[in-house]
């Protein structure tokens, strides 16, 4: 275990993730408190940078696996995948509850309309690539269809038809179904046995980082959205009372069902910006992909193979030689 290292990582992602959750809710954003743990964050992170460099092989993340391409480019397209998927997974449900008025069970419902297409659309990618080989073409396709998707989950108001919504949360979810574990079957191709559990380390990390980050800014996007929007529609309630109530509280601060319908139209417009944070998270990953090594996972798994069956079981080359993934 590298304590040194864990301690400054976690610090720094500490420092963070307080910064974004506390910023424009808590602490004005000009608060000392918030430049204090920007400031701290950017200093632990810098420090982390440098102690994984000095430690070499003991480091909490040793950096020659950071050095491979597929490693640190599917990490980075997590990020687009961890922010679309948790931030949805969020801030979708409060739009149902607070904008049309759905109860809990059936927010979580039309939810399936985006879940259940991301698992088919999962199972038949991976048959695809695992017969075929090739994964970047389903990375940049599937980052592309989710796009189109969050492109239009942000038209969404209070009067979109059913068959609408639905469509647009189905086709995101099978952008994402064919998209977002592919960097994972990119770490088993273009690393050695034993630095594959790293590799996903690395990219679970991300995933979840991204989409901690993502859920603390939507936070933030959230309160002043309503800040800014409820007064535009209504002055029969002030907008720290609708934060008070919560999404699904609207009705216990509005006077009467014209308020309601305001407070309403009030959150959609708020919580739009979060579907949009969810947009800008999966259009970045569409380029990224780009950069991912053209690698065929078949030819991988031939060559090892052929490598294990030629060489002495139990041997020292048996046990320690690495793989060298052709890619570009």
């Amino acid at each position: 275990m590298d304590a040194p290292g864990l301690v400054l990582f976690l610090g720094a992602i500490t420092c963070i993730l307080l910064a974004l959750t506390w910023g424009g809710s808590t602490y004005q954003w000009n608060d000392q408190r918030i430049i204090g743990l920007f400031v701290g964050f950017g200093a632990l992170l810098i420090l982390f940078c440098y102690w994984l460099v000095r430690q070499g092989e003991l480091a909490l993340i040793p950096v020659r696996v950071l050095k491979k391409r597929s490693v640190y480019v599917g990490a980075t397209t997590l990020i687009g995948f961890g922010i679309i998927s948790v931030v949805y997974g969020y801030y979708l449900p409060i739009l149902f509850q607070s904008a049309q008025g759905a109860s809990t069970t059936e927010s979580g419902l039309r939810y399936i309309a985006l879940v259940g297409p991301q698992l088919v659309a999962l199972i038949i990618v991976g048959g695809v690539v695992s017969k075929w080989g090739y994964y970047v073409p389903y990375m940049i396709g599937g980052g592309i269809v989710c796009c189109v998707g969050a492109g239009f989950l942000t038209t969404i108001d209070l009067l979109t038809p059913t068959t609408h919504w639905a469509t647009y949360l189905a086709i995101t979810g099978i952008g994402l179904g064919i998209s977002g574990q592919l960097p994972y079957t990119a770490i088993q191709a273009v690393l050695d046995p034993a630095d594959v559990a790293t590799g996903n380390a690395i990219n679970v990390f991300s995933f979840h980082l991204a989409g901690a980050v993502g859920t603390a800014i939507g936070q933030a996007l959230l309160i002043d959205g309503l800040n800014v929007a409820v007064p535009r529609y209504t002055d029969a309630v002030t907008p720290a009372a609708v934060i008070q109530v919560g999404a699904t509280g609207l009705t216990a601060v509005a006077t009467s069902p014209t308020v309601l319908e305001a407070i309403r139209s009030a959150y959609v417009e708020a919580v739009r910006r979060t579907i949009i944070l969810g947009l800008a998270g999966i259009c970045m990953t569409v380029p990224v992909s780009f950069a991912m090594e053209w690698v065929n996972i078949k030819h991988v798994a031939e060559r090892r193979r052929i490598q294990e069956s030629d060489l002495p079981t139990g041997s020292e080359e048996a046990t320690t030689s690495v793989e060298k993934v052709e890619g570009f």
